[in-house]
């Protein structure tokens, strides 16, 4: 990727290049993954595998007559 411009755009929490081309038409850009972007994204994973191990082992969870509980080795 000689010259292309690399953007973190902080919402998306994900590096994208795009090319230097001035015709609109030729500008081409590419959206990846780095290691700050993995981090992030591992994080919130984390964060929400937490969360949800504390709402089934705490709170149950019933859906259409179905009772659902957390066991351990469903992260193993």
């Amino acid at each position: 990727m000689h010259n292309w411009t690399r953007v973190f755009d902080t919402d998306a929490q994900a590096p994208y290049a795009y090319s230097p081309s001035s015709n609109p038409l030729q500008k081409q850009w590419v959206g990846y993954d780095d290691l700050k972007s993995i981090t992030v994204k591992v994080m919130s994973l984390s964060v929400e595998i937490l969360i949800m191990k504390k709402f089934f082992l705490d709170e149950g969870f019933i859906c259409q007559n179905i009772e659902f509980r957390w066991n351990d080795d469903m992260v193993s």
